[in-house]
This record gives structure tokens, sequence and C-alpha cells, in this order.
């Protein structure tokens, strides 16, 4: 009974490894793409950061060659043979705590033998691939103290997990481990080029640097000699030394052939090319790439993007180099080069070449666009080149203030996304579509409902300037008594086709005026107005806010509430804030003392305290930059005991016909 029990068990344990294995291998994972590709040369691309996240150079692991890798050979097996197979199942089915136990009572049935330790490294590498690396550190520390001949195997493993992990801080240290402790040559050469890229993600491109040099000192084979000078271009390329890495990176390809981490190369080299200005040499390195990987795209999120921002990189090089018509023929060729299913992004591609990046667009050049759209937008349902025209025509219809169009296309979009078929389009491409789609009519939408707002600057999408609506104040004006200030600030207005909206503004305070003026519009789909408020040398010092009503007669019924809030810093000023005479006897007296100070020579004219116990004598009648007002309370006997406070005036000249009042309030305890 128990022998079939455990039949039925293993059966179980073995039917679960096999399923998660052709898993892992269907969902393997992708590194993301670089960092600073500037926004203005992107299309539906948005900006992938360069920071050390997902694999990219600095965090892809050691490469594999896959045509090197020999069918698995599953056995039914009983003893160590067992317990290894349900320990890696376990792990691989998320039970990596229970797998740690395991792997202890294991040990501690085995001792330090040679198959024992080889189950153990078994464990710490099965953690290190599912991600879960710190679940081995226990079963390293039994190596290191059991048996160490083992240990360098284990250690490897578990730093290579780390970095899986995005933990290149706990990695360094196991790689040390072996640099120190490893005899096997081969062991210290991986623990360097471990190292390297641990220190390459902790962004220590210093220490990164002097690893990856000794690794390379140290006669590595080909393609670790590559990886080594790849991991090194990285170094520079993170710190935006993009001339230095293209040398790093060309010397890398030389040794890059049936490498896993050839594609990565190929286009870092591309962005690397294009951000130091050797555009001949990017729109090659494009090319090579695009037609080795481009048809290996459209089913990984991470490639697609980064395929896409190499193309870019190819056609705006070009761009810079004068050469349009040799961009639309770079796109007409894609496809060919890398596969259909381009097709539909170089066709929206090349309509968007002709359109200007250093100027608003015309109506006319947006008529255009939609014109070398149109054709592909009706075509047949289904087509990745009707979802993609579908967004651009959207896109161009809202940058023309055309709104009730604009919605009607992306809605189409979208309802073509969601009756796509998976047969017809990658899935990958559809969610994309769809997300575009989606945000483009976000964007529609909120400028429909919010016709007006203030145009701040944004880095995330040049397409869309936001700040419709102010959540602090937008007008700060900070002056002087006596001195005039102003602040300004830009607001946009949507504008219909073939109409440019007026704005009115409603500003209701004394001594605060409004001038508004009509600017250049950063967007074709709005005009621009600089709305400046100016408070007079009549306003009195202190701190005011409220809000300007900004409208427009055509954009009936909406209305723009513009913050604004004025300081005004009076020209005499004074201190203490307040006058504190303390305990005070009935019958008795006590002085405090205020000082005036200003830029300039004035005299103080007359202090009222509206109370015959408060006198005051200033120290002087002449002019002055700094006056001293001594304060005298003496209540009467007859004053009721307790609290006693009020506000006294000082008028202060700077000139004959320039006075300024000056407050202080004054506190008082009677006993």
């Amino acid at each position: 009974m128990a022998d079939g029990y455990g039949r039925i068990i293993m059966t179980r344990a073995l039917t679960t490894l096999g399923v998660l294995i052709a898993l892992t291998h269907a969902t393997a994972q992708v590194p993301e793409a670089w960092k600073d590709w500037p926004p203005e040369v992107f299309d539906r691309v948005e900006a992938i950061n360069l920071e050390v996240t997902g694999r990219t150079a600095g965090e892809m692991v050691i490469p594999v060659d896959l045509n090197d890798v020999q069918p698995v050979k599953v056995e039914l097996a009983t003893g160590l043979s067992a317990t290894r197979t349900l320990l890696l199942s376990l792990v691989q089915s998320g039970a990596a705590e229970e797998a740690a136990r395991m792997a202890e009572r294991a040990w501690q049935q085995t001792g330090p033998t040679a198959e024992g330790a080889a189950l153990q490294v078994a464990f710490v590498e099965a953690c290190a691939n599912r991600g879960q690396p710190s679940f081995g550190e226990n079963a390293v520390a039994r190596l290191r103290e059991g048996y160490p001949a083992e240990l360098s195997k284990a250690a490897l493993a578990l730093g290579n997990g780390y970095l899986r992990a995005q933990l290149p801080e706990h990695a360094v240290e196991h790689f040390k481990a072996v640099r120190s402790g490893a005899t096997d040559p081969a062991a210290r050469l991986e623990a360097m080029l471990g190292a390297g890229r641990a220190y390459l993600l902790g962004r220590d491109y210093r220490q990164a640097v002097q690893v990856l040099d000794q690794a390379i000192a140290a006669n590595p084979s080909s393609d670790q000699l590559g990886w080594a000078l790849f991991l090194k271009g990285g170094c520079a390329h993170h710190q935006n030394d993009y001339a230095g890495a293209v040398p790093l990176y060309r010397s890398a390809s030389a040794h890059a052939d049936g490498m896993l981490w050839r594609k990565w190369l190929l286009s870092d080299l591309a962005h690397a090319l294009f951000m130091s200005g050797q555009y001949e040499q990017c729109v090659d390195a494009a090319t090579q790439y695009l037609t080795d990987y481009g048809s290996q795209t459209f089913d990984q999120a991470a490639l697609w993007s980064r395929s896409r921002a190499v193309a870019v990189f190819a056609t705006e090089s070009l761009s810079h180099l004068g050469e349009v018509e040799r961009a639309d023929a770079w796109l007409g060729e894609l496809p060919g080069k890398a596969g259909d299913l381009w097709a539909a992004w170089a066709m929206c591609r090349r309509a968007r070449l002709r359109m200007p990046t250093d100027r608003v667009p015309t109506r006319q050049e947006l008529a255009a666009f939609i014109s070398r759209l149109s054709e592909a937008s009706q075509g047949r349902p289904g087509t990745l080149a009707r979802l993609m025209a579908r967004a651009e025509i959207g896109w161009a219809h809202w940058q023309g203030g055309d709104l009730a169009s604009a919605e009607a296309a992306l809605t189409e979009g979208i309802n073509l996304c969601q009756a796509a078929s998976a047969k017809s389009i990658p899935p990958l491409l559809v969610a994309e579509e769809l997300s575009t789609l989606q945000r483009y009519l976000g964007i529609v939408r909120r400028l429909r409902d919010h016709p007006l707002w203030v145009a701040l600057p944004d880095p995330e999408h040049r397409d869309w300037p936001t700040g419709c609506i102010v959540d602090k104040p937008a007008l700060q004006v900070a002056t002087t008594r006596g001195q005039p200030g102003r602040s300004s600030v830009t607001v946009l207005a949507l504008r219909s086709p073939g109409e440019d909206p007026a704005l009115e503004v409603l500003l209701d305070r004394p001594h605060l005026s409004v001038r508004v003026v009509r600017d250049d519009s950063p967007v074709s789909f709005a005009s621009a107005y600089t709305l400046e408020i100016e408070a007079s040398g009549e306003m009195p010092p202190g701190q005011f806010s409220g809000e300007a009503i900004v409208k427009s007669p055509n954009l009936q019924g909406y209305a723009l509430k513009l913050p604004w809030r004025v300081t005004v810093v009076p020209v005499i000023r004074h201190r203490p804030s307040q006058a504190f005479f303390g305990i005070v006897n009935r019958g008795t007296g006590r002085s405090a003392r205020v000082v005036l100070v200003a830029d300039q020579p004035f005299t103080v004219e007359s202090v009222e305290t509206g109370l015959a116990c408060l006198t005051a004598a200033v120290d002087s009648a002449e002019a002055a930059v700094r006056h001293e007002v001594t304060l005298e309370y003496r209540p009467q006997l007859n004053d009721a005991p307790g609290p006693s406070e009020g506000r006294l005036a000082i008028t202060a000249k700077m000139t004959p016909d320039s006075p300024e009042v000056v407050y202080v309030d004054w506190y008082a305890q009677i006993e």
C-alpha cells in the first residue's frame, strides 16, 4: 500500500515537473531596452529607460548556445534520484520554502558526500533559476562547511540568481567568494564576468570596468571575451559615453556569432551610433539588426519595442543627413528584410516622415497625412494596417482640432482591436495598438471636457501639454509696497477647424489688472495666450489670493479657474512682529521697544495707540534708515485685571507724498 501510494506521488511529481518545464520554455523573459532615447524622434514608441532594469546588456545571463542543449531524459528512479526530482518539482511549483526544508533533511541523511553535495547544488540552481535565490543560502552554507569542493558551482548559481532577481549587492558577495576561494581558473573567470555584470547592474561602473578588465586579461574563450567587451561597452553606454561604447561594441561583435546576446549587442550599437552622431553607421547597424532579428519580435514585448526603436534610429539618422527620400525607401524595403508584419508600421512611419518636426503642422499637412493613410484605414477588416491607420488618423484629426472625427476614428479602431483574430495579427501587436488607441481617445475626451488649460511642460507626451486643471496658484506675484509686480502664464484654448477662440478674463480685485496677449502655440489643435497679471504699486502690504475666471465665447459652458496669489512686502519693516509687555501691575508701568528699518532714510510722523495708558516716544525726528519707538504701558488702578491687547499704527514717510502705515499688535497681562 505504501509503495503504491509512493508511486502515485512520484508520478504526479514527474507530470508536474514536465508541465512546468514546458511552461518555463514558453514564457521566457525578454530584456528591456536602453535609456535616453530622445522623445522627439518617437512615434508610438515609448521611451525605454537605460536604467539597468530587465535583462539588458548589464543584466543578461551568461550566454548559452541552445544548439548544444541535449534533450532531457526523465527516468523513474528511487532513493536520492527520486528525492532530487521531487525537490526540483517543489521549487518549480513555487513551494521553495518546503523544498528548502526537504533539502536540509536530505543533507542530514546523506551527510557531506558527493551525492549529497550534488543534490544541494541542484537545489540551489533550481532556486536561482526560479528567481528565489534566498532559499538557496542555507544550502550554500552547508556546502561551505561540509563539502567545499562543490561550493563554487553553487555560489555561481546563486550569484546569477540574485542578478535575475535584481539584487546585485547580494550577487557580488557570492562572486567575490568564488574569486577568492576557487582553485579552478574557469570558475574564477565566470565569477569575474558575474561580478562585472553585478557592478554594472548596481551602477558601480568603476568597479565593473576594473573586474571586466581582469576577466579580459585572464585568457577567456572567444564567447566570454565578447561578453566581457559587451558588458564593458554597457558601462560606457550607461554613463552616456556613446562614442566610447561604440568601439567596445564593435570589438564584441567579432565574438558574437551564434550568441543569444548578439541581438542586444547590435541594437545597443545602433543606439550608441545614433546618439554619438554617427548616422550612416547607425543605418548600417539597424539594417543588420532588423535583417537578422526583425521577424522574431512579434511575440515578445521588449524585443518588439527595441526593434521599433532601432528602426526609428535608422530613419531619424537619414533625416539628420537630409535624406528623407532615402528614409522613405528604407522603410519601403523594411518588410522584405524583417517580415510582412512590419508593413503596417512602416506605412505609418512613412506618413510621419512628411510631417514637420521643428514646428506645428498646418491643417493642409494634416489633411495630406490623413489622405496618405485613408486607403489603409478602410482596408480589409482584421488587418494590422487598418488598426494602425485608425490610430494615426485619429491622432491627425485631434491635432487639427476636429475632436468629433478623432473620437470616431479611435473608437472604430478600438472596436476593430477587440474583434481582431489572433490568427491574423499577433496578440502582442493587438494589445499594444489597443493601448495606443485608448490613450489617444482618453486625451481627446479630456480635451473635449477641458477645452481650456494651462500649458505646463510635460516630458512624457509631446502630443499633450498637461495642466488643464491647476491645483496650486498658477500666478504668483511678489513685490514691494509702492512697486508694481507681475506674473504670467500661458493658457491654451481648444481650436475648432477654421476658428480661433478669443479669451475673456474676469478678475475682480482692486489694484489688480490682467492683460491677454496672443502667443505662438506649441500644438496645432489649440491657440495660445499669455495672461499677465499686474499688482499696482497702490496695493497695500499683505498676502492676497483669489481666482481669475478664464472663458471663451467659442467654448460655451466652460470656464477655467486660474488661482493667483499676491504678496506685497512693506517698504518699512518692523520687529518684533508683536509688542509684548508681560505682566503689568496696576499703577505701575512696563515698556517695550519696536524697531523700524528700511533701505532708504525715512521719518516717523506719528504713533497712534488709541489708549491714554499707552504712550510712544520716537528716538529721532530726523530721517534715518532705522528708528526705535519706545512704548510704555501704564494701566490705571481702576482697570480690570486680565489680558489686554490691541493694535497701534505708526505712520512713516520716505518722501512727503508717500506715507506708509505700519501696524503693530501689542499684548499685556494686568494684575
